[in-house]
């Protein structure tokens, strides 16, 4: 079933993205006006929108310090967390009422850093507390077919604590025309 800890991690991505396109939303207010479409820049005007998008990257925030309490993250997702709140606190410094020069930075190369510097921190936590799929239970699934695995790691994974959602998927593999068997493909040395 479905693991209700990870809407903490929905949510918060739901509120970052959302901060970040009420940000690049202000270069629009005039087109939105003119096509008559609807945003909150163009609902509020500049400075509004900027506090708008500033309470969305604290609500994503508050939902991953949401996630370090019931994920059971450590220090270094911490430290994630604090590096991308001082990171949107820039984007939000250097985006100004009177000055939005600066927005495609913000936009783009910020938001950039704070994906790449928040996946890169918790998997960091992740992989020096011990959860990932260690090399000795490689080698025990290793040369088994695919279907016979699946539940072993599905086991395995909800185990360490680190199984977010398990269900059946009914999936139409590919069949041999001959033997009415699903083909699995398999890199091969060549």
């Amino acid at each position: 079933g479905a693991d209700a800890r990870v809407l903490s991690i929905c949510f918060a991505v739901l509120f970052w993205v959302a901060g970040f396109d009420v940000l690049y939303a202000l270069q629009d207010i005039e087109f939105d006006s003119r096509e008559g479409l609807h945003s909150i820049p163009r609902f509020l005007g500049v400075g509004p929108s900027l506090w708008v998008a500033r309470a969305f990257h604290l609500a994503m925030a508050g939902f991953l310090l949401v996630g370090y309490h019931v994920f059971g993250m450590g220090g270094w997702y911490l430290a994630g967390l604090a590096l991308c709140v001082a990171v949107l606190g820039y984007e939000h410094a250097i985006v100004r009422k009177d000055d939005l020069s600066r927005l495609n930075v913000a936009f783009f190369n910020l938001n950039g850093v704070v994906s790449i510097a928040f996946c890169l921190f918790t998997y960091i936590d992740l992989l020096l507390r011990g959860r990932r799929v260690g090399a000795r239970r490689a080698l025990e699934l290793a040369g088994r077919s695919v279907l016979d695995v699946n539940d072993d790691i599905i086991r395995w994974l909800g185990e360490q604590g680190v199984l977010l959602q398990a269900w059946t998927f009914t999936h139409s593999y590919p069949h041999c025309w001959r033997c009415h068997k699903p083909v699995i493909f398999r890199a091969t040395d060549q």
